[in-house]
């Protein structure tokens, strides 16, 4: 965070870096279904199964399935 009145504004909202990013990945991935029409979320980005814990942690009901071919 880099303008001088971030920190004010996070502390305002009572944010903490990682509840600020969870709430931005889940308006954005809001935003796609909406545009696409569909229910549920299917991303098959490898590098993602290196951060599964960190999806876990904003999304701590998500159902998971990893594919191997």
């Amino acid at each position: 965070m880099s303008r001088d009145f971030t920190a004010d504004a996070m502390r305002a909202l009572e944010l903490d870096n990682d509840e600020l990013e969870h709430a931005l990945w889940d308006r954005l991935l809001h935003l796609e279904l909406t545009r696409s029409g569909k229910r549920i979320i299917v991303d098959k980005t490898p590098p993602n199964t290196l951060v599964w814990p960190r999806l876990h942690r904003c999304w701590p009901s998500a159902r998971y399935r990893t594919l191997a071919h």
